[in-house]
């Protein structure tokens, strides 16, 4: 008795992995229909669709002349007046209420596109002012990018007037320095004529 009592607390256990057999098929079963998504993910999914209102059925023939509620023939004609009335006040709440649903879904499309054309004028707004920052930021690349040209040229150019004006020197300095040395050559050269005119003189005193 012990030991079949035991076996079929063993059965009811649930596994080792904490999953019963019950929820280990919901595993299994959840991912037999992924795989099966899976398989074609192109096909759109079916979404269904949130519950519609009914509308109520068109009104019967309305009964206009009733009888009491009281015992006698023709008594059951007040229930089934009464029972047309409640039916035509449901219809007509219908009615209020889908003409109250299509004003706020007026009124909402309305505002929605409001503000779309708001956010559309901001949006071209903030456009036309980042391009004419950007369109200032390169200008004024352009601008430097010319002065630094202008620069590069300029002292290119000095660079070779200062190398024009050395070139200019260095021939200048050996003319001054035959022009320096000229004096003395004419001197040494007219030495010798004086020389020879006091020889003449000591000859002639003599």
């Amino acid at each position: 008795m012990g030991g079949s009592d035991s076996s079929g607390d063993d059965e009811r256990r649930p596994a080792r992995g904490g999953q019963s057999e019950r929820g280990n098929k919901a595993v299994d079963t959840q991912k037999i229909r992924l795989e099966r998504l899976m398989q074609n993910p192109d096909k759109p999914a079916h979404i269904p669709e949130g519950p519609r209102d009914k509308a109520p059925p068109p009104p019967a023939e309305f009964v206009r002349f009733y009888m009491g509620s009281s015992a006698g023939a023709g008594s059951g004609e007040f229930h089934i007046y009464r029972n047309l009335r409640r039916k035509e006040q449901n219809r007509m709440k219908f009615i209020e209420d889908q003409a109250k649903k299509d004003s706020l879904r007026t009124e909402f499309e309305i505002q929605a596109e409001k503000n779309r054309l708001l956010e559309e004028e901001k949006t071209a707004k903030k456009r036309a002012k980042r391009l004419k920052k950007k369109s200032k930021k390169g200008s004024k690349k352009v601008k430097t990018g010319t002065a630094e040209r202008n620069n590069e040229s300029g002292s290119s150019e000095s660079e070779e007037e200062e190398e024009d004006s050395g070139t200019v020197t260095e021939t200048a300095i050996p003319t001054s320095s035959a022009n320096s040395q000229t004096p003395h050559q004419t001197a040494s050269n007219s030495t010798p004529p004086v020389i020879a005119t006091t020889n003449l003189k000591t000859n002639l005193t003599v």
